[in-house]
């Protein structure tokens, strides 16, 4: 019998877990002999490709793993292979499909079936009744067809941990792209947006089995291994002994990072130490704020001890090793544009290396969505389901986030003006929302969705310029630091080129053998003088290179070395 595991990424340096964690289950558990093809795609890619390869196995049994940014994909897929496949059985899994199954097959008239919750027991079981042609209809989280009907099996809790899905097969197919592992399932929580603390526990594999894991992952070539716990600390003592193994194992690993999904209240003290003692840029955390509005945080059922949060935060970032990088989601209930401005100047104020602004999205089997005309949602009907409006936000305020959140993307986020955005916010006296919300009302900068780099640089400094309060000087001075310590080529942009010949003789002083070097002279001090960035090796938290301020005489002689 040959099979199909299909999974389809959002991008090419993504990898999938899922569909190798069913792959080592079928060779695990299923009696029968299968000849299981692996198949990872992206949803960039041309459809043709993956339709093709399928269509070359001709295969007897096809399995997809479905997600909001895969589904249509998916869907289009299947239409396009089910005519020429009709002896093919086709099943979806995944959360996109698994809470609103019945939905999904009436859409699919041609589709087997659904397998809702975890499969790595129940895939092995429905293919193995599919070979020995036997009735399936008892397998917990199916749902099939019995003639014109649709029956819908509930899911039954899993407590056995799934087999390893780090195969041979899975090294060879990863090429370095970034790795996943998860090391425990479920979450303590029970927010109302979120699928993943709906049976409200938590679930950990085995330690050992744990740290093996970490250990192959990270002599695998990728460089990026990416903890997929929806709340990786919410065992304290278990979360303390995996970043001290990380942090002890760190000098006898290739140069790799592991980035984890924390709750940063949860944080005791002992763990804030540890962390401190971590290589810099070994660890990334992604802290979810969701909002600092307490009437918001009750109606989500997100327990959060905000004055803890603030403080770990603080702690973790004043370390100065670990890239931080915190979530706001738009849209919850109550928090309307007047209180959505407070969180995110609360947010700002921590100063994370990067602010994420989503936006609420309604997915199927989430209490929010269940509710959704209670609070006058309106959504997207199609994946992935992002809101348009609700009883808080009507469609114009949303829109505006959409673009106060592409230039936050743009100028925060990037990291490519640091200096900039010190220099503005400090002339202007702007908080940061009302900052963004000008750029975004401003109708200077149009459609940023693909606009260059040096561009939109070009539009921020003629914007800024006419602006009060704002030196131009001083202002193209700061962008051609952030430019110089962003970009490793050591070339400014139009905009921020002054002609001036004695920079020549001076970057000839000031260049090292075997050392990459840019220069720019600075006009906006009482002495002239010279940014000189080295391009020997980035910061491992920010990115960003080291820049110099040297100061030269007027003939353009360096004062110091």
């Amino acid at each position: 019998m040959k099979l199909v595991l299909c999974a389809v990424n959002s991008k090419y340096v993504h990898s999938s877990l899922a569909i190798w964690y069913l792959a080592a289950s079928l060779e695990k558990y299923c009696e029968n002999d299968n000849l299981i093809h692996v198949l990872e795609g992206t949803i960039n890619q041309e459809i043709d490709q993956l339709f093709n390869q399928i269509l070359k196995i001709q295969p007897d049994i096809a399995a997809f793993s479905c997600y909001i940014w895969n589904i249509a994909y998916i869907k289009q897929l299947l239409r396009r292979l089910s005519p020429l496949l009709p002896h093919t059985v086709f099943i979806l899994g995944g959360p996109e499909v698994s809470y609103n199954p019945r939905e999904v097959m009436e859409a699919l008239p041609f589709l087997h079936y659904v397998l809702s919750g975890e499969g790595e027991l129940a895939l092995p079981q429905l293919i193995d009744d599919i070979a020995d042609k036997q009735h399936c209809a008892s397998l917990p989280g199916l749902t099939y067809r019995r003639g014109s009907e649709i029956i819908s099996n509930p899911i039954k809790p899993v407590s056995d941990d799934p087999p390893s899905p780090y195969t041979e097969q899975y090294f060879k197919a990863l090429q370095g792209r970034i790795a996943y592992l998860e090391t425990s399932r479920g979450c303590p929580f029970s927010c109302s947006f979120c699928l993943s603390g709906q049976g409200n526990s938590v679930r950990f594999f085995d330690l050992n089995r744990t740290k093996s894991d970490l250990n192959r992952l990270a002599h695998s070539g990728t460089r990026t291994i990416k903890l997929v716990d929806r709340t990786f600390n919410c065992d304290p003592n278990r979360a303390y002994a995996l970043f001290e193994y990380i942090i002890q194992m760190a000098p006898k690993w290739p140069q790799v990072r592991f980035h984890f999904e924390v709750a940063a209240d949860l944080f005791d003290e002992m763990t804030l130490a540890l962390l401190k003692t971590s290589p810099p840029g070994l660890i990334q955390m992604e802290a979810g704020l969701q909002s600092f509005y307490a009437k918001t945080l009750t109606a989500i059922h997100r327990k959060t001890n905000i004055h803890r949060l603030i403080k770990n935060l603080k702690s973790l970032l004043d370390g100065g090793n670990i890239h931080i990088h915190v979530d706001l989601i738009a849209g919850l209930p109550h928090e309307n544009l007047t209180y959505f401005e407070q969180s995110f100047n609360h947010a700002y104020a921590l100063a994370p290396h990067m602010l994420q602004l989503g936006f609420l999205k309604m997915l199927h089997g989430t209490e929010l969505r269940d509710n959704a005309d209670s609070f006058q949602y309106s959504f997207s009907p199609e994946p992935p389901y992002e809101l348009r409006s609700n009883r808080w936000l009507d469609p114009s305020q949303v829109s505006l986030l959409k673009g106060l959140e592409d230039h936050l993307e743009r100028f925060y986020n990037s990291g490519r003006f640091r200096h900039t955005l010190d220099y503005l916010l400090a002339q202007t006296g702007l908080t940061p929302f009302v900052f963004y919300r000008s750029l975004a009302e401003s109708g200077h900068f149009g459609n940023l969705l693909h606009m260059s780099l040096d561009t939109y640089t070009e539009k921020v400094l003629q914007y800024f310029s006419q602006q009060p309060h704002i030196d131009p000087i001083k202002l193209r001075d700061c962008m051609a630091v952030d430019r110089l310590g962003s970009n490793s080529t050591g070339r400014l942009p139009k905009c921020l080129h002054i002609p001036d010949s004695r920079l020549k003789s001076i970057a000839a002083g000031l260049r090292k053998p075997n050392t990459k070097r840019g220069f720019a002279l600075l006009y906006s001090c009482e002495t002239l003088q010279v940014a000189v960035s080295d391009y020997k090796q980035a910061d491992p938290v920010t990115g960003l290179y080291p820049v110099k301020l040297i100061p030269v005489d007027s003939q353009g002689n360096p004062l110091s070395p």
